[in-house]
């Protein structure tokens, strides 16, 4: 059963972490950003992960560049918050799913080696400031590497970093999750590789359409289905712990974040941080893992912004700008329509 459990997750493979995307990411980036209404992005055919790299090499056409989880997959440059709208007219999102340390790192390297958009935008998580606590960024490991080396000034070697993943990645082969996504994608419906490339429908955002889509600025639309099958997600009190389960803001992650930013105000442009709220129902138990995480983490985060004089943006208790249950999708992702209610909470002396 084991066997089969491993056979079947490394063949189907949805995230792309022991295979390749189906598809030319670098053709998939040029055409979807020369597209009006986007284009079509059936779940589990392509990694997203090489399709961010490939906006990345785009970056110097934008103002301001979006790196974060899926928390911020959705924001464009039609639900911007207010700060965003009055000083920035175009927005690149490079946000991936579950996006770890590495990921903001990486996709930050990326995208500011031959640009120096006006923003980047850093979407910051609960687990943001820990590093090693998801595996997907290994799909660009050299990336990984090289970001290392240049902003943290790091001397790891390719051969080290692989051997630090290869545990996970054995581990994520017998994962009850993966096996479930590899089954959803292997039988499922919504696998259909003939519609990439396909150009969307102008869509409502807060409807969606038959696939998910990504905008021309690399934000994402949910499926209506996906949206349908979110909300009746039930939410229990205290909320259901994503990646907090292991130690958050560890000494070496808070330095390494700091050193990023200090990194990225040296390329010449400013960053910003930005942290999108939790559902109502997690903060009603304050001793949960994920509240516990929110609040040392926003801590951290408002003590660097102070130090570096960095504008910050949200925050993760939703009772700061009054969002309400309505706003959100599930336990820790709010609606696309609920950004513009994000609002700045320190700004540059």
């Amino acid at each position: 059963m084991l066997g089969f459990t491993g056979l079947l997750n490394y063949a189907v493979d949805p995230a792309k972490i022991y295979s390749k995307s189906l598809i030319d990411p670098s053709v998939y980036a040029e055409r979807l950003l020369a597209s009006k209404y986007g284009l079509w992005a059936p779940p589990d055919t392509f990694s997203e992960r090489a399709i961010k790299k490939a906006l990345a090499q785009h970056a110097k056409k934008f103002d301001g560049v979006v790196i974060g989880s899926s928390h911020v997959l959705s924001l464009g440059i039609k639900n911007k918050p207010e700060f965003l709208s009055r000083s920035c007219r175009s927005l690149l999102n490079l946000a991936v799913s579950g996006a770890g340390l590495e990921d903001h790192l990486t996709l930050a390297y990326l995208s500011l080696q031959n640009s120096v958009p006006k923003y980047t935008i850093f979407s910051v998580d609960p687990w943001t400031l820990a590093f090693g606590k998801d595996i997907r960024w290994s799909e660009y490991s050299q990336d990984c590497q090289a970001a290392k080396k240049e902003i943290l000034e790091s001397k790891e070697t390719r051969a080290s970093s692989v051997q630090a993943v290869l545990p996970e990645k054995i581990s994520n082969l017998f994962n009850l999750g993966y096996t479930w996504r590899s089954l959803k994608s292997l039988f499922g419906k919504e696998r259909h590789i003939d519609v990439i490339f396909s150009p969307a429908p102008a869509l409502d955002y807060t409807v969606g359409g038959d696939f998910p889509v990504y905008l021309s600025d690399g934000s994402y639309v949910y499926s209506a289905k996906t949206r349908a099958e979110l909300q009746k997600t039930p939410i229990p009190k205290g909320g259901i712990s994503y990646k907090t389960d292991t130690p958050c803001n560890t000494p070496e992650g808070v330095a390494a974040y700091r050193t990023l930013l200090e990194w990225v105000k040296k390329r010449g442009t400013e960053p910003l941080l930005m942290m999108t709220p939790y559902h109502p129902k997690v903060w009603q138990d304050p001793s949960s893992r994920d509240v516990l995480a929110m609040l040392a983490t926003e801590k951290v985060l408002l003590k660097l912004a102070a130090e570096l004089q960095i504008v910050v943006i949200g925050s993760f208790n939703p009772s700061i700008k009054n969002f309400r249950e309505n706003d959100f999708f599930d336990h820790m992702h709010i609606k696309p329509e609920a950004f513009p209610k994000l609002n700045v909470r320190q700004t540059k002396n």
